[in-house]
């Protein structure tokens, strides 16, 4: 609880599971000191090194994250999100490239994701000296940023209409199924 930056990070890690963690308020307090970005937890590269790949994440809780995203591929190779739970994070699930390299093969699959609460949102905004006004609450169930994978049977709670998920760019790499 209360990490700055992130609550788990794998940097050019393979062949690993993670499951069955609480991280409670990232990015919350401190999180200036990394122009607010926050993650729960993410699979990503250490310094332009072989992105992080074949990773499970399953059955993890990830709790207040209002600033940034719950869950990211950050650019991993066949990463697997499997029946997390996400409350409180200003994304989700995002499911993105790092240093030119696409989130190949991603598996989004089972994960329950409730929207941040008018609280949040306004505790957000109130850490975000210097951020536009609609930062805080442009919300988003899944986001979408290039590469490949599925995304099926996740559970949105409490979105605005069009809000639930975002193919901010490159969605055609995508098969969708059962998202409610």
């Amino acid at each position: 609880s209360d990490s700055v930056y992130s609550g788990i990070l794998l940097a050019s890690v393979s062949n690993s599971t993670v499951s069955n963690n609480t991280i409670i308020r990232t990015g919350v307090y401190g999180g200036g000191t990394n122009g607010w970005n926050a993650y729960g937890i993410t699979a990503t590269n250490l310094n332009n090194q072989t992105p992080s790949s074949d990773i499970m994440i399953q059955g993890n809780t990830i709790d207040t994250v209002p600033t940034w995203h719950g869950l990211d591929t950050h650019g991993g190779i066949r990463i697997s999100f499997l029946n997390n739970t996400i409350r409180g994070a200003r994304r989700g699930i995002f499911i993105t490239e790092s240093y030119g390299v696409g989130a190949v093969d991603s598996k989004t699959d089972k994960n329950d994701i409730t929207a941040p609460t008018s609280l949040q949102i306004s505790a957000c905004q109130a850490i975000q000296d210097g951020r536009p006004t609609n930062y805080c609450p442009d919300i988003r169930g899944i986001s979408i940023y290039n590469g490949t994978g599925s995304i099926s049977n996740n559970v949105g709670h409490n979105y605005p209409t069009g809000s639930w998920w975002n193919p901010v760019s490159g969605a055609s790499g995508y098969t969708f199924s059962g998202n409610v």
